[in-house]
């Protein structure tokens, strides 16, 4: 489906008819479009997925989206590192900050420097220190024996 205007119009008016399990996951997905809609921008993919009704619903979609952005390889480190951004402050921060370390080092161990970036860019200290021991118990955790 090419991302259009029209095309996500389209896409999210079904979301609109499902309910439960169905609507996390067709707005979850939305992501992919919405992602593309706003050029990558965090802030402007959060104001797309706050479109959904209901509260988890706009979660899992902006969730989705900032795992989005930082796998794309065609996106600046600033931008990436700035993915959670919109929900400093929230008690959604740090499972956007947990998501983006586990999803980053499940791809492969070699995303580690960037995702030690990516911690030591987020502003408040405490918060920094949650996503640098997020990344610490990551890698203790691997069981891959080889650094792929």
């Amino acid at each position: 489906i090419p991302t259009t205007e029209q095309t996500t119009s389209v896409q999210q008016k079904l979301c609109e008819t499902h309910t439960g399990f169905a609507a996390l996951g067709c707005w979850r997905e939305m992501a992919h479009m919405f992602v593309n809609l706003a050029h990558y921008n965090p802030k402007e993919t959060l104001k797309f997925c706050n479109q959904a009704k209901e509260k988890k619903e706009r979660e899992e979609c902006f969730l989705h989206g900032a795992g989005l952005i930082v796998r794309a390889f065609h996106i600046s480190e600033d931008i990436k590192n700035s993915a959670c951004d919109p929900l400093a402050g929230s008690s959604l921060f740090r499972r956007c900050v947990r998501d983006i370390v586990y999803t980053m080092l499940s791809s492969s161990k070699r995303y580690e420097r960037e995702v030690r970036d990516f911690c030591k860019a987020i502003e408040n200290l405490k918060d920094q220190e949650f996503c640098l021991g997020m990344l610490d118990v990551r890698l203790k955790e691997s069981s891959s024996p080889r650094d792929d």
